[in-house]
């Protein structure tokens, strides 16, 4: 194999004619190049140089080498530039979940982003609540999560004109699969309100306000937003919940199921919500993202 500066030391001693310039250039004494060029003959068993008193020849093989070296050095020099050139910064799409649907959305993305690579895409996760302040205050481009009226909290289906419907989720009452009801074939809704019950904050008030005409009672005894403590909690134990099959992490899908009672169930439109303004965030992105979606709406179905 030869060594790369040993090639560079003999390419600058042949076209400066003097190994003591080619010393100057690559920052070497003259003995060190001479000597490199020795090890370089010695390495490839063959004369490169015919020395004489005050000067050199080439042989027939060092004329070879010395195209080769040449064509080295340039291929050398266009890969430096390449890597130390400035890298263009593509823009920044910025986009928030709601935590519940982080796993369905995220492989939405990520067939988005395999058709198009002329975005960065910063994406975070936090509690809908968070993510719909944060949205207001100009922080995300697009938020993906459950549609609120804005003052009661009860999920809706009139959106607003920068809001795109992808899906409804549906919310059930569900337990650990060994829960004892679940092995009572004659199981009645009284029954499974005497457990404790864990419910998510973001939709106690539109589930209580579902129920109400029902005039049933929760017995809640914990209130989280984080599906994986829920399902954490009901393992192994006799409390309920109300959860939605996307929010259940993927771990824990197998020791989860619903109960059959339409009266504790719910459908919440999920949605895509993004900026307007054409100044504000990543525009182009947005429009891109957003004409992906509409025509790939069908997908969040399979997910």
């Amino acid at each position: 194999m030869i060594n790369g500066n040993y090639l560079k030391y003999f390419y600058w001693t042949v076209k400066e004619n003097s190994s003591k310039k080619a010393g100057q250039i690559c920052h070497k004494t003259q003995s060190a190049i001479s000597q490199a060029i020795k090890s370089l003959e010695i390495s490839l068993d063959t004369n490169l140089l015919i020395r004489y008193n005050n000067y050199f020849e080439l042989t027939e093989e060092g004329k070879d080498l010395y195209v080769f070296a040449q064509k080295y050095i340039d291929d050398f020099e266009i890969l430096q530039k390449k890597l130390h050139a400035p890298k263009i910064k593509k823009p920044q799409l910025k986009i928030g979940i709601s935590q519940n649907y982080e796993e369905k959305v995220s492989k939405f993305i990520n067939l988005f982003l395999k058709k198009s690579i002329s975005y960065e895409l910063s994406i975070e996760s936090w509690d809908g609540d968070i993510i719909r302040k944060k949205f207001s205050e100009g922080n995300y481009d697009i938020i993906f999560g459950i549609h609120f009226e804005a003052e009661d909290r009860i999920p809706t289906s009139s959106f607003e004109h920068n809001s795109l419907f992808l899906f409804d989720d549906k919310i059930g009452l569900c337990a650990d699969k060994n829960h004892h009801e679940f092995k009572n074939k004659n199981c009645y809704l009284e029954n499974l309100l005497e457990y404790p019950m864990i419910l998510s904050k973001h939709t106690k008030k539109a589930i209580q306000t579902q129920i109400k005409n029902n005039s049933i009672k929760l017995n809640a005894i914990a209130l989280t937003n984080n599906p994986k403590t829920i399902a954490n909690l009901m393992k192994d134990t006799d409390y309920i919940s109300l959860l939605s099959e996307c929010s259940i992490p993927l771990e824990h899908k197998n020791n989860i199921k619903y109960f059959n009672e339409k009266s504790l169930s719910a459908n919440f439109p999920i949605v895509m919500s993004y900026r307007t303004e054409p100044h504000f965030g990543c525009n182009k992105g947005r429009q891109d993202f957003l004409n992906f979606t509409k025509n790939n709406l069908s997908l969040f179905n399979i997910f």
